[in-house]
């Protein structure tokens, strides 16, 4: 990791700490001077390298694209007599957690000599 990619892991660490709001993607982009796909990257890499606790949505994604599912499921649930609203309070769907893993694993293979 070059020193520029480890500065902007630090600046992401300073935004978060002083901040009593969720950040907008559009302040990390504007204070890393980063593209969107580089501050999500850098996102990923604390969350699943360095196992911060991180969660980050990006609103609206994925929201419009579940809503004709669920009213699916709502109209197959109420065809077979079951009460969708009932159903849905006593299912709970579980997030997907990040694995911790040693750091080893992930390091950077040492050059071959020549």
């Amino acid at each position: 990791m070059n020193r520029k990619c480890l500065a902007c892991k630090y600046k992401i660490h300073d935004l978060l700490k002083i901040a009593r709001h969720p950040v907008p993607m559009k302040r990390f982009m504007e204070e890393l001077e980063a593209t969107r796909n580089t501050v999500t990257r850098d996102f990923e890499y604390l969350r699943d390298t360095l196992g911060a606790p991180l969660e980050y949505v990006q609103p609206g994604m994925i929201t419009s694209r579940l809503a004709p599912l669920k009213d699916k499921i709502r109209q197959l649930l109420g065809e077979s007599g079951h009460d969708a609203e009932r159903i849905s309070e006593r299912i709970y769907i579980q997030p997907i957690q990040a694995r911790m893993a040693a750091h080893r694993i992930f390091d950077q293979p040492l050059p071959a000599n020549n």
